[in-house]
């Protein structure tokens, strides 16, 4: 027979792991897999960098030392007032582009790797499990900082040359789009951020632009983030209207293809095209529109997997490689 107490401590034990199973399918939503450094737990300060958890915008650009956690008080309160507000008037101002969708639908869209040059690979993780989350607002996927970097040195790609060598990155990592974010001295009390968006499949580098943010954000570093993850998130959706739908296949055996669809939905016979290049038009500098060059084959949709991945075959032409750009058929 079972003594109580042994099967209060087996009922105890099997309510933490539910608890610890569901903290980190609260972690990876919305997010691309990908593993995080073997002492990550969020809920662990014994695991964090010298007692801090979210790195200050400060830390991430290579100006503070590593934060450390302290007693919010009526400057910090006041401070994450000013932050809610900057996040809601940035929202504001991206108007409907986001297209947020009803509570159950399905998301997704393009790979965005959000970059930090002047940071520390643990830093710029936990900036991520920050501000991973917030792409789930968006038709965006935010891709684990480790998976693109181990992209990058697969490819021997560096970030000064992403628009030349960037589409072996997108093929390993599903990142469409990076986003270098990079920051100077506080001036009047503001931390001025220029972010640069990089279109890996496209080889474009659009104009950088300017976010400030308070200065002094320990203490408010989540709120801070959050609010740059925004501002990034809305920008990349304007630049990504260029080519909305770029997908990649990798081969499966046996004359097939995988594609991943990233959120989008295809009928059951729904027909691709493969694209070697393509054309970007621009006008004063900068990029407005791009032209794919003429097909050289065509793919079509025989199967999906249980995990929503399709299934192709070839019905013309060349078979696709990893770095073509594969587009939906115009009908």
């Amino acid at each position: 027979m079972v003594r109580f107490p042994l099967l209060v401590g087996l009922l105890v034990a099997a309510l933490v792991i539910t608890a610890c199973a569901n903290s980190e399918s609260t972690r990876q939503r919305h997010t691309e897999p990908g593993s995080l450094p073997s002492d990550y737990d969020p809920t662990d300060p014994e695991s964090q960098p010298e007692g801090g958890m979210i790195p200050t915008l400060g830390e991430l650009i290579g100006l503070d030392r590593p934060s450390r956690p302290g007693e919010v008080g009526p400057e910090a309160r006041a401070l994450e007032q000013e932050i809610a507000q900057l996040r809601a008037d940035i929202r504001a101002q991206g108007g409907g582009s986001a297209r947020r969708g009803a509570a159950g639908e399905e998301r997704g869209g393009p790979g965005i790797a959000l970059v930090f040059p002047g940071a520390t690979d643990l830093a710029s993780t936990r900036a991520y499990s920050v501000m991973g989350p917030v792409a789930g607002e968006y038709p965006l996927q935010a891709v684990n900082p480790q998976s693109f970097r181990r992209a990058l040195e697969a490819a021997g790609c560096g970030a000064e040359a992403l628009t030349e060598c960037g589409r072996d990155v997108t093929a390993a990592s599903g990142v469409r789009m990076v986003a270098l974010i990079e920051g100077t001295e506080p001036r009047g009390g503001q931390l001025p951020l220029s972010v640069t968006l990089v279109d890996l499949d496209l080889g474009v580098e659009h104009p950088g632009y300017t976010i400030e943010l308070p200065a002094t954000d320990e203490g408010t570093a989540e709120e801070s983030l959050a609010a740059l993850a925004d501002s990034v998130y809305l920008h990349a959706i304007e630049r990504l209207r260029l080519a909305p739908v770029i997908h990649h296949v990798r081969p499966a055996g046996d004359g097939r293809w995988i594609l991943d669809p990233r959120g989008r939905r295809y009928d059951a016979e729904a027909r691709f095209t493969v694209h070697r290049d393509g054309r970007v038009l621009e006008q004063a500098g900068e990029a407005v529109a791009w032209i794919p060059d003429e097909p050289v084959g065509a793919l079509s949709v025989v199967d999906e997997t249980p995990n929503g991945l399709l299934v192709l075959e070839r019905v013309d032409g060349q078979a696709p490689r990893p770095t073509d750009l594969v587009l939906p058929a115009r009908r």
